[in-house]
């Protein structure tokens, strides 16, 4: 399981990284996310940095909330998502997971590039 969680997460960062293809504004707080669109949905390319009531920087460092985003309990990520978004659910991560096992050749490739 380990194997297949690493290569997915590697699957996702390098497609990602060669497929971002737009941005979303949040104007709750002004942050721009890059977005990009796998397995017939537009998922954030990076992680929410909304700070809500119970979010928090990881080690409590501001930098950590900059360049990460913000850490979540999980009623609050619920919540903290903007109008129109939401958590993944079991359906899209299987979705994603499909997209992945038909195209991992293709992140391979990308990887040796």
């Amino acid at each position: 399981m380990k194997k297949v969680s690493f290569s997915l997460a590697l699957f996702l960062v390098v497609l990602m990284a060669w497929t971002q293809d737009g941005t979303f504004n949040d104007t709750r707080d002004g942050n721009v996310y890059k977005t990009v669109s796998l397995a017939n949905k537009t998922w954030f390319a990076e992680n929410l940095k909304f700070n809500s009531a119970n979010s928090w920087c990881y080690k409590n460092l501001d930098l950590s909330c900059e360049s990460f985003g913000r850490m979540y309990t999980w009623e609050d990520a619920l919540t903290a998502c903007p109008e129109g978004w939401t958590l993944p659910n079991d359906d899209d991560f299987k979705s994603l997971i499909t997209f992945y096992q038909d195209n991992k050749k293709l992140a391979f490739k990308l990887v040796i590039q």
